[in-house]
């Protein structure tokens, strides 16, 4: 009786531990506009966080009014083709002598950007690479070539990171 209880323990443990792995491997995309899902060829994608810059709100809706509207934590938004103005934030947490030292830049609003997104294109926040050292110049940079996105949140993060 003890070698089942210790194994049924053991499976719960692992299953436990593999639908955590999964839930951190897989973001889910959520969408930012309302209404009904919207074609491949009408939609583009935002990566929410990547190397310490983070999207703060799109189009005027918070991160948090996105994520309460899914019902679940977005590491990756669905936007609408077209124009769109959000609010980037950097932050990054350093060990120091005295401890943690934390330098951020944005606040907790985020600094207002613009750009166009176009069909099937991936987008993330990105530090202009003629920016001063220790400064921050955010910019939306297009990480793609008209791919065709699919749903495999692996190869979305693959992309962001190899640009």
């Amino acid at each position: 009786m003890m070698k089942l209880m210790r194994c049924l323990l053991v499976v719960l443990c692992l299953s436990f531990l593999s639908l955590f792995i999964v839930s951190c491997v897989k973001p889910p995309i959520c969408r930012t506009y309302p209404g009904s899902v919207l074609q491949k060829s009408n939609t583009a994608y935002l990566i929410e966080s990547l190397y310490g810059n983070y999207v703060e709100s799109i189009d005027g809706i918070t991160k948090t009014t996105i994520i309460d509207n899914n019902g679940n934590w977005c590491g990756i938004f669905e936007i609408p083709v077209g124009k769109h103005s959000i609010r980037a934030s950097y932050w990054q947490q350093t060990r120091g002598a005295g401890g943690w030292n934390s330098f951020s830049a944005g606040g907790k609003e985020g600094l207002p950007l613009t750009f166009v997104a176009e069909p099937r294109h991936i987008y993330r926040v990105a530090n202009a690479p003629t920016c001063p050292e220790g400064s921050w110049c955010p910019f939306v940079k297009d990480i793609t070539d008209k791919v065709d996105v699919p749903g495999n949140y692996e190869y979305i993060y693959q992309k962001a990171q190899e640009q």
